[in-house]
């Protein structure tokens, strides 16, 4: 009788073990169709980065994911050769016999040239950047895309590029160590240039790089600019010892952040002077950060512009930054949630060198120590539950919308975030100009408050044009949808501005249900 319980008790295991669990398949191919082998794929539980499945893809490009549990996943794809493309969201539901995933991926482009000096010799270990030009805020901003350094002859070579428009700047490096630096030539310095060989961005030449595009002999030509120095003392925090553990850095006010040669990092001396050379006019920022004995990080700066000689006498005193204490209320939270699972950040709006703080609230509870004096946004992300930010305050005024202000010589503050799960949930159709389903469409469903909480959504239509879009925190929307390119991405000059005027308006209820068809963008 107990052989017969204990065989029918490992009969149970063995079935148990043996039920299949839900599994996720998928392809992956070039943009002409072409199955890719080797490529690798990674599966990530969305908003769990340590639950990760990993596989390489067969000689047919196929790929499987077995005995996974149910949820929303992230799937990333990379292979030699191609361009990475954006991440893919996907359905894992028990029960639901899985789709097909298929990932396309664009050929890389790469770009080759040649960084000489104004006497036609090769210039080795300079920096190269290819850049996107982003003109969506009102001016220019340069998005580096790809970079590399120049060999002992002068040769640089830049891959894993998608199409697109760029501009390349070449950069020659520089060190800060131990105080001024000797250059030959005296005062002069090598400025950022841009091919074909400017150092004024407005003139950089546009280069057209399509899919899988080589192209070569982009040669650039620096030439030496006058250049000066900016010298200063660090005036230490305390619990500081000596200066060795102070860093002084200097970059340019632009938001580009490019077209400056006194970039890098200095160590001041015992007494706490620095000296910054090789800096060409312009406005800059002087940044400082150190290490305490006690474990505290200080942060300073200051302003300076350079304009035909050198700067002298720059004094950095670090402030004594305040403890803001915060704590994490949840409305009517599901089962599942932990409080652990927000995450609170503290993102300075100012350009000083570090700042940023972020932290978790295991008892609900959490405190962001030394802020230091300056404009910040309070940002909160929450991980695992279709959960939104109801509320965040300072001091009890409403932060949403607004910055937080830290002023010197405050003795502390709270942050009260509020969190709430009555989320709305749409499903629906996307149909193209003639009212036909459309597969593989983005639905976006876009709120102008969106920050700090982050609520617009999004989804991608399945083969049936279908979509469903859940954790949409109640408010007003706009919805719309368009194809995205092969990157994930907007097409050229398409905004979301632009797809503003063209979206339906549409209100979505504390914890209710809808369904919409959705036209794609015009």
């Amino acid at each position: 009788m107990l052989t017969r319980v204990v065989l029918l008790i490992f009969a149970g295991f063995l079935c148990r073990a043996q039920t299949p669990g839900n599994s996720l398949h998928g392809r992956v191919v070039s943009n002409s169709g072409e199955p890719l082998r080797k490529a690798e794929v990674r599966l990530t539980m969305n908003g769990q980065p340590v639950t990760a499945y990993a596989t390489t893809t067969a000689p047919d490009g196929s790929f499987v994911f077995e005995n996974i549990p149910p949820g929303t996943y992230l799937l990333s794809t990379n292979c030699n050769g191609y361009v990475r493309p954006r991440v893919k969201r996907v359905l894992v539901e028990a029960g639901r016999k899985p789709e097909l995933v298929e990932v396309k991926m664009a050929a890389q482009a790469v770009i080759t040239g040649h960084v000489v000096d104004e006497d036609g010799d090769p210039v080795p270990e300079a920096q190269v950047q290819v850049m996107t030009v982003n003109e969506r805020r009102g001016g220019m901003m340069m998005l580096p895309t790809g970079n590399g350094m120049t060999n002992d002859l002068g040769e640089f070579r830049i891959a894993g590029l998608a199409k697109g428009q760029y501009i390349v700047s070449v950069t020659t490096g520089q060190s800060h160590e131990g105080g001024s630096v000797t250059r030959a030539g005296g005062e002069q310095a090598y400025p950022t240039m841009f091919y074909p060989g400017t150092a004024d961005r407005e003139q950089a030449k546009t280069i057209e790089v399509g899919e899988g595009a080589q192209l070569h002999d982009l040669d650039v030509q620096l030439k030496k600019a006058r250049a000066f120095h900016v010298r200063g003392r660090v005036i230490k925090p305390e619990n500081m010892d000596d200066h060795r553990m102070i860093f002084v850095t200097i970059m340019p006010k632009s938001e580009a952040g490019i077209g400056f040669i006194g970039g890098g990092m200095h160590s001041p001396t015992q007494d706490g002077t620095f000296d910054l050379g090789g800096v060409l006019p312009g406005s800059y920022v002087v940044s400082a950060m150190a290490n305490s004995s006690d474990g505290k990080s200080h942060n300073a700066q200051a302003e300076v512009e350079v304009k035909d000689r050198d700067v002298e006498g720059l004094a950095i005193s670090f402030v004594n930054g305040m403890n803001i204490e915060g704590e994490i209320h949840a409305l009517r939270p599901p089962a599942g949630f932990r409080v652990s699972d927000v995450w609170v950040i503290l993102n300075p709006q100012e350009s000083h060198f570090g700042g940023s703080q972020s932290q978790r609230a295991p008892n609900g509870k959490f405190t962001m120590q030394n802020v230091a004096p300056g404009r910040y946004r309070v940002n909160t992300q929450i991980e695992g539950e279709d959960g939104y930010v109801k509320s965040v305050s300072y001091n009890g005024s409403e932060l949403i919308g607004r910055e937080l202000q830290v002023s010197a010589g405050e003795s502390g503050g709270k942050i009260d975030v509020t969190v709430a799960f009555d989320t709305g949930e749409i499903e629906g159709v996307v149909q193209d100009a003639s009212g036909a389903p459309k597969a593989g469409a983005n639905v976006m469903f876009l709120r102008e408050d969106e920050e700090p909480c982050g609520c617009s959504k999004s989804a991608i239509s399945d083969k049936l044009g279908r979509y469903r879009v859940t954790g949409l925190a109640p408010g007003e929307y706009l919805a719309t949808a368009r194809v995205v390119d092969d990157e994930g991405d907007f097409a050229p000059g398409d905004s979301k501005e632009e797809l503003r005027k063209s979206a339906a308006k549409v209100t979505v209820a504390a914890g209710g249900k809808q369904t919409l068809t959705v036209q794609m963008a015009k």
